[in-house]
């Protein structure tokens, strides 16, 4: 066989060994290729078929249901050694995975903000598998796809030519790659050596009190610490406050802290609200910050001509992370983060190595590689589903189902205004709609609600904290979702409400109406906790009052939003030991002991010498105990 030009073929000079221990009989059997193709070929086929048949009834089937104690014990099971049929893996698959998933293929599904997917996608996916294409490197046309995608975000978003882009899990990884080459960017990329121990400057970074958590994990990662995001308060539209953003800049400028990034959001999680795009992206360039875009879900808005006015200061962002497997409906994971400046992308992350080492010509031709411009070396061609279904569905399309979704938001938030039992906690921006029915203790019962509703397998929406009041929050992502889907979440909304108040009431679990006076402690603590969050309007950062206020919640029975205030606290002081001890109580009181049990334990590991904690934590063993004796 000739190779490339060299035609004469040198025999190796002969030498007396013997290798016969060291030879290897090539045969088919010894790969972990299948013998009978043919055989594979028709399980690949009934396979294909069960999961196609899964999503076509997906309708007839419920959403979700909980798990029993069998089915999960069988996922407890030891390492196989010997090998089974795939046609017996696949039957375990029909009978014990796929009824327990979590259900975001369904049409009823309205919890968190999941997509839901659609055939081709997993077509597609099919593909990607068989191809099997590691897309760290290397010249190979799977990355030209990737980038092709890069270009039409490009366009779509109003970003230049030599604007780069990124295949990521999702926005939680997209967000950390903006902030770390923003960081760079202000430090310059010498940090990357030396660390950010050894800068004198103190970053600090702006978001909404609405801004995704994540935010707070990617500041941990990239070495510059939670605290360093400042979360500036929202108005009654849930964005973040421009006049209330520009104090804390200059407020962190003043005291010597060195303000480099805005990160807004284009439809938060919570609510679905957009921050005014350009008023903050006119702040940014003038306080010369970086300008990151938070679209995880909403930035696609821009398919749906109707919606994308109210992105409108988008194309003006240093950096831009959303997801494809939300509302552009491809299978998970799909993230991806769009950078203006390329060159800044790349400084933020290119390493060199001898490995990998690149060239003009052959298999290690065809840089930069993707690789350059994020942390992953071993990368999946996620490109391909995005690909398929943008090609196979078309923009049009993809941006009237998105559309179709924000109308039936306000079909919903229709028949919560017109139910007098219903009452609207927040305005409806896209697609999310957050309301509650309306009851004494109506944390508790809109909480059951929803676990009802869940279990119920009819409707699914989710939870959420709206101005210190759970809500139930439906986000309708699906395409497949319909009117009759909104129909059901109301009447078994209503039902169920009127059911479980009138189950409570008869218990006696209904909350008391305390005639308050100037002397009972409940007006004192209701005084002391107007105090404090109108210092908190004042000071919006200070981690006493916020624990003061979940101690206020508390012990006024609002225990879900004491919960989520002591969570807040322990985001920026993860080892706060009055928060972890009076964590603790707060999920005892709500039924989350096994949440308490790590809550009480983490504050004995890092307090060993605490008293309290001891006693907390020995106390919820005791309990637990005898739970299980029971």
């Amino acid at each position: 066989m000739k190779c490339g030009k060299e035609e004469r073929i040198v025999q190796p000079a002969r030498r007396e060994i013997k290798t016969a221990a060291l030879s290897f009989p090539e045969r088919e059997d010894q790969t972990l290729d299948p013998r009978d193709w043919e055989a594979l070929r028709t399980q690949a086929h009934r396979m294909l078929d069960d999961i196609l048949d899964y999503t076509k009834n997906i309708r007839e089937r419920p959403i979700w249901q909980p798990i029993p104690d069998k089915v999960r014990m069988r996922f407890r099971s030891t390492l196989p050694v010997g090998p089974s049929s795939l046609t017996e893996v696949h039957q375990e698959f029909m009978n014990y995975i796929l009824p327990f998933a979590v259900g975001n293929a369904h049409p009823g599904f309205m919890g968190w903000v999941h997509g839901g997917g659609t055939p081709v996608g997993m077509l597609a996916e099919m593909l990607a598998a068989g191809l099997n294409a590691n897309l760290g490197g290397r010249d190979q046309i799977p990355i030209e796809v990737e980038r092709q995608i890069t270009s039409w975000m490009q366009k779509l978003f109003g970003f230049p030519e030599n604007a780069t882009g990124l295949f990521v899990t999702g926005t939680s990884m997209a967000n950390f790659i903006a902030i770390v080459i923003a960081r760079d960017a202000a430090l310059g990329c010498d940090v990357r050596r030396q660390g950010v121990a050894a800068e004198s400057k103190r970053l600090t970074a702006y978001g909404s009190a609405a801004l995704h958590g994540c935010a707070g994990k990617a500041m941990d990662l990239c070495g510059l610490g939670s605290e360093a995001l400042r979360l500036v308060p929202t108005d009654n539209r849930g964005r973040l406050e421009l006049t209330a953003l520009a104090r804390a800049i200059k407020t962190d400028r003043d005291a010597g802290f060195a303000p480099f990034l805005i990160m807004a959001t284009a439809g938060t999680v919570d609510t679905g609200a957009i921050d005014d795009l350009t008023s903050l992206a006119t702040l940014a360039h003038g306080e010369k910050l970086w300008f990151h875009v938070d679209g995880a879900y909403g930035a696609l808005a821009m398919l749906a001509p109707d919606l994308a006015p109210r992105l409108r200061g988008i194309e003006r962002a240093d950096s831009l992370a959303f997801d494809f497997h939300k509302w552009g409906q491809v299978p998970y994971d799909a993230g991806f983060i769009l950078v203006r400046d390329g060159t800044l992308h790349r400084n933020a992350f290119a390493a060199s190595s001898t490995y990998l080492r690149r060239e003009t010509r052959g298999l290690a031709a065809g840089a930069p590689w993707p690789c350059d411009y994020g942390p992953d070396l071993s990368r999946g061609f996620r490109a391909l589903k995005t690909w398929f279904t943008l090609k196979v569905y078309g923009a049009e399309a993809m941006g009237a189902a998105i559309s179709r979704t924000s109308t039936l938001a306000r079909y919903l938030e229709h028949r919560i205004l017109n139910t007098p039992e219903l009452e609207l906690l927040a305005p409806v921006e896209l697609n999310i709609v957050c309301f509650r029915y309306r009851a004494d203790d109506s944390d508790r019962v809109n909480a059951s609600i929803v676990v009802e509703l869940q279990e119920s397998g009819i409707v699914a929406p989710s939870t959420t904290v709206v101005d210190g009041r759970l809500a139930i929050r439906a986000a309708i992502v699906n395409h497949r979702t319909g009117q009759s889907e909104i129909d059901k979440l109301v009447g078994c909304t209503l039902a169920l409400g009127r059911r479980i108040t009138k189950s409570f009431t008869a218990a006696g679990h209904a909350a008391p109406k305390i005639a308050a006076t100037d002397s009972s402690p409940r007006a004192k603590w209701e005084s002391e906790l107007r105090e404090v969050e109108s210092q908190m309007a004042s000071d919006p950062f200070s981690l006493d009052l916020r624990f003061q206020r979940a101690s206020l919640l508390s012990e006024l029975g609002r225990l879900v939003d004491a919960r989520t205030e002591y969570m807040k606290v322990l985001e920026r002081e993860p080892y706060h030991l009055a928060a972890l001890n009076k964590l603790g109580s707060v999920l005892i009181a709500t039924g989350h002991r096994t949440a308490a049990g790590i809550a009480y334990k983490e504050a004995v590991v890092r307090h060993p010498d605490d008293s309290t904690s001891r006693v907390n934590y020995g106390n919820y063993l005791l309990e637990e105990s005898e739970r299980q004796e029971a």
